[in-house]
């Protein structure tokens, strides 16, 4: 198999320099007329990147394998030697006899949802294309995606998760017994295999889960502090010696962290088994305050406090509170007063931590509570209802989205906890496309 670092980069005397240059810019402009439909920024050409696409195409050409393979420890090596990347994508194609060659891998990548994710991710501001031509005249495209790292080494900027078990994490990593986890039906390793290409950035070149340096998460549970940067296991069940469970906190990081040119901290406040009604009671709702609204704060402010102490790279920089992400609803389906006033008590809470955060127009997620899909009893219907009617009060003042989650649910005998349907049936692809989801949201709701 012919290899990039191998391959003659150079123009082979059966291709044409002039025609290969022509594709590469119609690629670069078709590109370019999408993003600005969809209201993107234009991708800006490097000539350093395009010679890399360059080497991979004539890899292809040159009887190298039409793939991905070897991207993270050639191709994106190469990149990084240039320009320091936070994120970088590839995307190829081929055709034969086509009229116009370039329209049609355009084409191609936009049938693709891996491959338009790329064109379409807002956080990209640089491309490299190369095209290369085989002695059957077959043409070869890749096209390289870069976002840069930002020299910005100013505020640290904060995000708030809270609710109850589902915000704590209960998507199985690798647990698979036959009998306690169906054989580990929907486990992360088993949704990863099934589908690499969503997860490709949760594992490095060894197979070793990502830890990323500038997305951290703090979380009390039970056993202790957690603190770090961005994997699996902080959940309710996680500690630093056993990390076997993901929640939705994953996806939304590695969304804020792509899209955020600071370092973000998501400080995680959440309890099993509570009620907004009662237990995360704010205090404009009337009534005695909920004991977990208090400790959501007083998480808030520890975590706060000791970050230079628990996040040494972090020391020293100021602190921006971001977000707010809610995910809750399971314990207030079971009282009618908590169903009567939930959609109101959720507007209370918005507002009484907007107020004690100083921020009026702190960006809000309410993540719906779409356990079993879109069918669902009287109550959970009116909990959802109540969601997304909170999310549309006029008093809110807007920057507030409602996130519909009830697509990501799977089938208990696809799901490693086919009795607890409370939690997702611990299914790790509705964690995921949960905080997938949430952290789009939120992204958008920043962004604007």
């Amino acid at each position: 198999m012919i290899g990039c670092n191998s391959v003659d980069v150079s123009i082979q005397p059966h291709e044409n320099a002039e025609q290969l240059a022509s594709l590469s810019y119609a690629v670069h402009a078709k590109v370019n007329a999408h993003r600005l439909a969809k209201n993107l920024s234009e991708l800006k050409l490097d000539m350093r990147l395009s010679k890399i696409a360059r080497g991979k195409s004539a890899a292809m050409a040159q009887g190298g394998e039409f793939g991905h393979a070897g991207f993270n420890v050639v191709r994106a090596r190469q990149i990084e030697k240039i320009i320091p990347f936070r994120r970088t994508g590839e995307n190829l194609a081929y055709n034969t006899n086509e009229a116009d060659p370039a329209a049609r891998a355009v084409k191609m990548w936009k049938e693709s949802p891996s491959h338009l994710a790329n064109m379409e991710r807002p956080e990209y501001s640089i491309t490299g294309i190369g095209v290369a031509k085989s002695v059957n005249g077959r043409i070869y495209f890749t096209q390289l995606f870069v976002r840069p790292k930002s020299v910005n080494a100013g505020e640290v900027r904060v995000f708030i998760l809270a609710g109850q078990s589902n915000m704590e994490g209960q998507g199985v990593v690798d647990m698979d017994h036959p009998k306690y986890y169906n054989g580990g039906k929907g486990n992360l390793n088993s949704v990863m295999a099934a589908n690499p290409d969503l997860y490709k950035h949760l594992k490095d070149p060894k197979g070793d889960w990502v830890v990323r340096e500038d997305v951290f998460v703090r979380f009390r549970n039970k056993q202790e502090i957690m603190k770090g940067g961005l994997t699996i296991g902080f959940t309710g069940y996680g500690s630093d010696k056993s990390r076997h469970h993901i929640g939705p906190e994953l996806q939304i990081g590695h969304q804020l962290g792509d899209a955020v040119d600071a370092p973000v901290l998501l400080i995680k406040t959440a309890w099993g088994g509570k009620s907004l009604y009662k237990d995360f009671r704010p205090p404009s709702a009337g009534g005695e305050v909920g004991e977990y609204y208090k400790r959501m704060h007083a998480e808030v402010k520890q975590a706060l406090g000791n970050i230079d102490r628990e996040f040494p790279t972090l020391a020293g920089r100021p602190i921006e509170i971001s977000g707010f992400i809610w995910f809750q609803g399971w314990n207030d389906m079971f009282n009618q007063n908590a169903l009567k006033e939930y959609e109101d008590n959720l507007v209370h809470l918005i507002k009484d931590v907007r107020k004690e955060y100083k921020k009026p127009k702190l960006p809000v997620i309410i993540g719906e509570l779409g356990n079993g899909g879109p069918n669902a009893g009287k109550n959970m219907l009116s909990i959802r209802q109540a969601q997304k009617a909170a999310a549309g009060r006029k008093e809110l003042g807007g920057n507030v989205k409602f996130i519909s989650t009830t697509a990501f649910a799977r089938p208990k005998e696809q799901s490693p906890n086919i009795g607890h349907g409370h939690h997702w049936f611990g299914n790790a692809e509705s964690y995921f496309l949960i905080g997938d989801a949430l952290g789009r949201g939120m992204v958008e709701l920043i962004e604007e």
